[in-house]
């Protein structure tokens, strides 16, 4: 049995994951009395007399009404009842099979909400929002190749629909194929000018596929919007890394860095920093991530890296200078020695120990 929560909930339940929570009123529309009356026909009852047909199409409309209602008040469990009470009167009432369906997926019970959508769209192939739905469904339980397929059969049916435009930039995202989310990605962009949501992801697509002057415009849109999220801002430092413009990297690392910490974040900075040819303040950062490290436990995949950094550092320090302190390169060459006993597969890590670990 599902435990139906409120509607601000489930809301934030769906945002959790990413994903842009869905209005329902461009499906309660199908609930005016001429559409309703349509479906009731399409059923092929014929053995309904004129009066008994009469009664059901009353009965279905209360029922439907009854639902909408409970849903509204956040009475999901009495939604749910309605629409299945609707659903006897008559199985081919697509709004009842979303309604279903929005209560299930609400509820996290993706799989379930999924074979409803499916009816839903088998009743009516020409209907965007549940297809768009069946999309979304198998995009949450991972099966991401039938999101897909969901995703283009809803744009499909409608090319302006932004909420199948937006997810199916996302799945392609996560699937590598940042060149096939980018026309995606741009579409949102431009169905909704002030998607905080579209923006970043845009901005995201753009920086996977290395055009990293247009990924921090488009960052730079989302950030005017309002402030966004610390780990969508670090793609953006990032894009700035990658175009050499490391100041202002550095200024947007540290104030991610003061809010939400990371190591990914200090690795980034000592980068930048060392870039400014700030080595001892670059190898302050390269420290303090890997004390961070240890600190949790001694295990992160980026152990590695900040190692590559301290020892960079420490031997540049070393040659540029204070070859007087021999304690530099003997740090250096431990730090190589340690990442390749993590990560032994580093040709050029390999290379500078090779070449001066005998000093």
């Amino acid at each position: 049995m599902i435990q139906m929560q409120d509607r601000s909930a489930c809301a934030g339940a769906e945002r959790s994951r990413g994903v842009r929570f869905l209005d329902r009123r461009c499906w309660w529309g199908w609930l005016c009395v001429p559409a309703l009356a349509a479906v009731l026909m399409a059923s092929g009852c014929s053995a309904w007399s004129g009066t008994g047909r009469a009664q059901r199409d009353a009965e279905a409309r209360e029922r439907m009404e009854q639902a909408r209602s409970f849903m509204d008040q956040g009475r999901m469990a009495s939604a749910l009842a309605a629409f299945q009470l609707a659903l006897q009167r008559d199985p081919r009432l697509v709004p009842a099979h979303v309604g279903v369906g929005d209560i299930y997926s609400d509820a996290g019970e993706y799989a379930i909400a999924l074979r409803s959508y499916q009816r839903a769209v088998e009743l009516d192939s020409t209907a965007y929002y549940p297809q768009f739905k069946v999309g979304q469904m198998h995009h949450f339980l991972d099966q991401i190749p039938q999101a897909i397929r969901g995703y283009l059969r809803a744009l499909a049916i409608d090319p302006s629909g932004f909420d199948a435009n937006h997810h199916l930039a996302a799945a392609y995202l996560q699937t590598g194929r940042a060149g096939d989310a980018l026309p995606f990605a741009r579409r949102a962009v431009e169905l909704d000018h002030y998607s905080v949501e579209a923006w970043s992801q845009l901005a995201e697509a753009l920086r996977v596929s290395g055009r990293y002057e247009e990924a921090v415009e488009a960052y730079g849109s989302a950030a005017e919007l309002e402030t966004i999220d610390p780990w969508i801002r670090m793609g953006m430092a990032r894009s700035l890394i990658e175009i050499r413009r490391y100041e202002e990297a550095i200024e947007l690392l540290a104030a991610i860095d003061e809010e939400v910490g990371g190591v990914e974040v200090l690795e980034r900075w000592g980068f930048a920093l060392f870039q400014l040819r700030d080595y001892r303040q670059a190898l302050d950062r390269f420290d303090t991530a890997i004390l961070r490290v240890e600190a949790a436990g001694g295990e992160d995949p980026e152990l590695h890296r900040l190692l590559n950094g301290r020892g960079v550092c420490l031997m540049t320090l070393y040659i540029e200078g204070e070859r007087a302190n021999r304690s530099l390169h003997r740090q250096a060459i431990e730090a190589w020695r340690q990442s390749l006993r993590l990560r032994p597969n580093q040709p050029r890590i390999i290379s500078l120990l090779s070449a001066y670990e005998r000093g």
